[in-house]
């Protein structure tokens, strides 16, 4: 879905619920990237790290990166 996806489109209805779950589920400051809520999920190019990265934008028209590696890190450890 990462190297997939068109950059800056919202992801749709299903990818959504997912990003949103491990967000939940395997973040360590979940609350805090959520904030106001998410409004879409989209696929951008990082500015720091130049390369495709998962954004959350959220109702406030904020946005910001996370990392599914660390989320899914966080619920089930890789060796």
């Amino acid at each position: 879905l990462l190297h997939s996806w068109s950059v800056n489109l919202n992801l749709n209805k299903y990818e959504h619920m997912i990003l949103l779950d491990l967000l939940k589920k395997g973040h360590s400051e979940s609350e805090r990237k959520i904030g106001s809520g998410v409004r879409a999920f989209q696929i951008r190019f990082h500015p720091q790290y130049k390369s495709r990265c998962f954004f959350l934008v959220r109702e406030d028209d904020t946005v910001d990166d996370f990392s599914f590696r660390k989320c899914v890190d966080q619920i089930q450890p890789l060796p």
